[in-house]
């Protein structure tokens, strides 16, 4: 896991990447996962969602991003789970993703945007001790408002991304760099 945020960190920094109309920022909230393990639904309703991106502006108002997301159970709910001896425990996902970006300027710095695109999250978890995982392609969708101060911004998203696999709904707070 950490030679992918390494990959990943080094190409948003590369030297193709410093021109203007790029945003490199980073997300971070919580909410729902609602995963399909061996035929059997299993809804987490504490998680914690992360994610660093990169986006470059093609127009004004359009643009493509890519990230890598990570998702995962909130540590007090998998010591309950242990407790409780469930079968299923420690359950994430993560995985690349690829989004259409627009935004719509308003006054004062803010902007409302939307995005959608594809993802390819792999679901781990452990299964009466053993750890288990399983990839599948998918889509995401989100809305958010953006205040940008410069250089500088921050934003508060609501986000949807659903595979086969795994459903997660999750509200973010971001903070990013445009350059």
């Amino acid at each position: 896991m950490k030679a992918i945020w390494f990959v990943a960190t080094s190409i948003l920094l590369s030297s193709t990447a410093m021109a203007e109309g790029n945003t490199l920022g980073i997300n971070v909230g919580a909410g729902n996962m609602d995963a399909k393990i061996n035929d059997q639904s299993l809804g987490e309703d504490g998680i914690l969602d992360g994610e660093i991106y990169y986006r470059r502006m093609l127009t004004d108002n359009l643009g493509i991003e890519g990230g890598w997301r990570q998702s995962f159970e909130v540590p007090v709910f998998s010591a309950i789970d242990s407790i409780l001896g469930v079968d299923v425990k420690d359950v994430e996902s993560s995985g690349p993703r690829l989004s259409a970006y627009a935004e719509y300027p308003l006054q004062g710095g803010f902007s409302v945007y939307g995005k959608g695109g594809l993802t390819y999250y792999t679901l781990e978890y452990s299964l009466r001790g053993k750890q288990m995982d399983t990839s599948s392609l998918g889509g995401e969708v989100a809305a958010g408002l953006s205040w940008d101060l410069g250089f500088l911004g921050i934003n508060l998203e609501a986000n949807y991304a659903r595979s086969n696999k795994v459903a997660l709904t999750t509200g973010r707070l971001g903070l990013h760099v445009n350059f």
